[in-house]
């Protein structure tokens, strides 16, 4: 739930979204870069060099959303590259709309 976000508004209102991560590698995780390519979304808190033990949980990064139209729905990523891999965290924005249609039916006789 912490990577999806909701386009509300107007107004458009700030989104924060805090993230926590569990290093579950049996060696020391260093984060050195973080990005989100789309300009909805934007890197807060975060340091490169944060180093998370195996089996640790840390708060790495925040992460801010600002929607700029209620019709948003697609998804994006939040790219973290550390000294094992590069790690990439969907990001879900959706706008909240509930979508329906009724079948036609034939009138009764």
């Amino acid at each position: 739930a912490s990577t999806r976000f909701q386009a509300r508004g107007p107004p458009f209102v700030p989104v924060v979204r805090h993230l926590t991560l569990v290093n579950q590698f049996n060696i020391p995780l260093v984060f050195y870069s973080a990005k989100v390519l789309d300009r909805n979304f934007e890197v807060l808190e975060f340091s490169s060099g944060v180093t998370v033990e195996p089996g640790d949980q840390v708060p790495v990064i925040s992460i801010r959303f600002l929607a700029n139209t209620t019709d948003l729905m697609y998804s994006s990523n939040l790219l973290l590259s550390t000294n094992v891999s590069q790690l990439s965290i969907p990001l879900h924005v959706y706008h909240g709309h509930l979508h329906y249609s009724l079948p036609q039916t034939a009138a009764a006789p």
